[in-house]
């Protein structure tokens, strides 16, 4: 997906950015909690922010908003509902069966 304008692009960064750090807030806060529900916890925001960071490199190399599967565009709905989204909504749900 080509995002048009500057604010557009300010407006995606922002939403990975403030992924990230709720990401990296989880991990802090799980790692001084040793039971194993709050280690799964920190797996999640982990996986959060790795997510986070690999779309941040996408938007930087001009790949955001295309399915890393066959390289349609994703939708913006999607991307706005799931900003980190690697694939189309057909292609989740293909998936998912």
């Amino acid at each position: 997906m080509k995002i048009r304008n500057e604010s557009g692009i300010a407006l995606i960064t922002a939403l990975l950015i403030l992924i990230l750090m709720g990401a990296l807030l989880v991990t802090f806060f799980v790692r001084l909690d040793s039971s194993q529900r709050m280690i799964g916890m920190g797996q999640d925001s982990d996986r959060a922010f790795a997510g986070a960071y690999a779309a941040l490199e996408r938007l930087k190399n001009g790949t955001y908003g295309y399915s890393v599967i066959s390289g349609e565009e994703i939708g913006l709905r999607r991307l706005m509902a799931r900003p980190v989204a690697t694939t189309t909504q057909a292609e989740r749900e293909e998936y998912e069966k």
